[in-house]
């Protein structure tokens, strides 16, 4: 049984040829974003941020080209004289997009840099585009731009926002922000009163079990971290459909998960530092400093972009650990190094027989300022819905950029002032049993369990897939599977100094999941998993299937998006196709000079396979 993942590149647009008419010169892209585009999965809808407005096209079939017209989207603002932390000049500049699943709603989140976090239903934006597209067929003049689509969330972090994750069936949204904290808002379960309320409230009741306080109004929880989060994530596969647990990851190179249903802790209950460190790295008992001298210690080597939370129905089973590894592996005790490359003669995304549904079409400044900005003023107290808060409204807002190291001598995890961990727990987490690779956990709590998905953590330069996040039993028999470089740059090279895997996302429905760089380099990976026979239990990996090369810009990557091919999209409540591999689904890369690349991707059963009917379950 062999299933493979077809990758076929098709258009390619170029960003000067798309603006060549514009003057005096195009909307501009930021750089050094987490991810500035996002594509509806119901909607044929594709998302992209420039600085502080949402373009909004509608990419045609089956070009998948998108226009020099968009609809344009101006996220309001939640109180004026608002500050940036990276981007002064514009504060109100978007950060992240992120479209997701809210109950049987899909949303549309923007992420900014003054700390405002700004909700769109898709629907809405939908039913204005369509209206804009009717108007111009009646020859009766667009739709003014700035006609003024309803939010139904809009609220200030206090500072720079980043994370941004949505629990569908608990109806829950997280945002990270430069405070070092994560906001948590439980949405009301209570029916609205009519279909066209304005309440947060949804339609539908999720599932409450276990919530420590009635959802019958919105509730706010606000959890701490010891440095600033770049991302956050639930769970949202059935494992854990009332939101229990919160993923995220944080530049001081921490993998966190938050017991959301604790009262106790605000803090992780579970930290992983995992990673590859080149120096020499030391734990020191009176400070409570971890510190590494490794060649690039002033750009963050050991910061975590992304912890992802993986749906174990989406690993295709294989028979055998020789056959997931095929002999690519090299084990360095618990942790098994991946190779970046397939076989030769499976390195080629498009067989002889395959030929692209797309077609080609239009052939074809220098980095932001990446230095801390002026502090924004502590907290903003948005006036909204009354919240219960787990933490006092005072918060310290500390001076740091998302991006730079709180000292240029040294890249440290800085437990210091924190009443955690005792020192004995601190001195405890260091295992220097290993020459390169390094794991250092903490749990915390009596609340761990072992029924939770394996999760990813994409570091700067690494990839490392935990078999069992929340068992600390575990902690140092597992395998970790690693990539390093699974861009193939080489990470001590200067111009890749600066380099990220700040970009990544996952397809649950085709078993994949995807990173990328701003540099350009794109890695598509398959989740794999095999009974293992010496520990009596399943083991979970993954496999390299494709590199997309960025040679289609010399400029930075603004975002990728994902989302089903025009005809498969989703439809309302009921279930995709039945047959697991019969959607298609679409890889849009932007460049910040608007050179757009777009690919499709498909899983393709080559024989009969007793996991189909299983990972069908996984279309939306």
């Amino acid at each position: 049984m062999s299933i493979s993942i077809s990758c076929v590149e098709g258009s390619v647009q170029s960003g000067m040829l798309r603006f060549r008419q514009q003057d005096p010169r195009p909307p501009q892209l930021r750089h050094w974003r987490c991810e500035l585009t996002a594509l509806s999965k119901v909607h044929n809808l594709y998302f992209v941020a420039c600085v502080d407005t949402i373009h909004i096209y509608q990419p045609t079939f089956p070009n998948q080209t998108i226009s020099d017209d968009p609809f344009i989207l101006f996220p309001p603002v939640s109180s004026p004289n608002l500050h940036g932390h990276i981007d002064d000049d514009s504060p109100h500049s978007i950060n992240r997009l992120h479209v997701d699943f809210f109950g049987r709603e899909e949303i549309l989140l923007v992420a900014c840099d003054d700390g405002d976090v700004v909700g769109y239903r898709v629907q809405k934006i939908q039913d204005v585009v369509e209206r804009r597209v009717n108007l111009s067929k009646r020859g009766q003049g667009p739709l003014e731009d700035d006609v003024q689509i309803p939010t139904f969330f809009h609220r200030n972090v206090g500072r720079s926002a980043w994370g941004l994750a949505v629990h569908r069936e608990a109806r829950m949204i997280a945002i990270s922000a430069n405070t070092r904290l994560v906001t948590v808002i439980a949405f009301a379960l209570t029916e609205p009163t009519d279909s066209d309320s304005s309440s947060s409230a949804v339609r539908n009741h999720g599932d409450t079990r276990g919530f420590p306080y009635s959802r019958e109004r919105d509730h706010t929880i606000v959890l701490r971290a010891q440095s600033n989060i770049p991302s956050v994530a639930f769970d949202n596969s059935s494992l854990d459909l009332s939101g229990n647990w919160l993923f995220g990851s944080s530049i001081d190179g921490k993998a966190m998960i938050w017991d959301l249903f604790s009262q106790q802790y605000t803090y992780p209950v579970r930290e992983i530092s995992v990673g590859f460190c080149a120096g020499d790295r030391s734990f020191n008992r009176s400070s409570g400093i971890v510190t590494c001298n490794c060649p690039e210690h002033r750009g963050l080597p050991h910061a975590a972009w992304a912890m992802l939370p993986l749906d174990p129905r989406s690993f295709r089973v294989l028979e055998s650990v020789d056959a997931m590894f095929q002999g690519r592996e090299e084990k360095l005790g618990r942790f098994w190094k991946l190779r970046r490359w397939r076989s030769d003669n499976e390195k080629e995304r498009v067989t002889d027989d395959e030929s692209s549904v797309f077609m080609v079409s239009d052939d074809g400044d220098d980095d932001d300022d990446m230095d801390d900005m002026d502090d924004m003023d502590d907290g903003h107290d948005d006036g909204g819905d009354e919240t219960q808060s787990y933490e006092a409204a005072n918060i310290d807002v500390p001076d740091e950029s998302l991006f730079i190291p709180e000292n240029d001598n040294q890249s440290s995890l800085n437990f210091s002032n924190s009443n955690q961990f005792t020192q004995d727990e601190l001195e405890a987490m260091y295992d220097y049993s290993m020459m390169d690779y390094f794991c250092e956990t903490m749990a915390r709590g009596s609340c761990i369990t072992t029924s939770l998905s394996p999760c990813l953590i994409v570091t700067k330069h690494e990839i490392y897939l935990i078999q069992r996040p929340l068992s600390p039993s575990t902690d140092t028999d597992d395998v970790i599977l690693t990539m390093k470089s699974p861009l193939g740059y080489d990470e001590f090279e200067s111009e890749h100094l600066q380099d990220r895997l700040c970009l990544s996302t996952q397809i649950p429905e085709l078993g994949i999941f995807i990173v990328a760089s701003p540099s350009g380099g794109v890695a598509i990976l398959s989740l794999t998993q095999t009974w293992n026979e010496k520990t009596q239990q399943v083991l979970y990996g993954f496999q390299y299937e494709h590199k997309l090369e960025g040679v289609f810009s010399k400029q930075k990557l603004a975002g990728i998006a994902v989302g089903p091919v025009q005809g498969m999209l989703d439809i309302g409540d009921e279930k995709g196709p039945e047959d697991f591999g019969a959607r298609r689904w679409r890889l849009f890369l932007m460049y910040v000079d608007h050179t757009k690349v777009c690919y499709q991707l498909e899983r393709r059963a080559r024989d009969d396979d007793d996991d189909v009917s299983r990972l069908a379950e996984l279309v939306v």
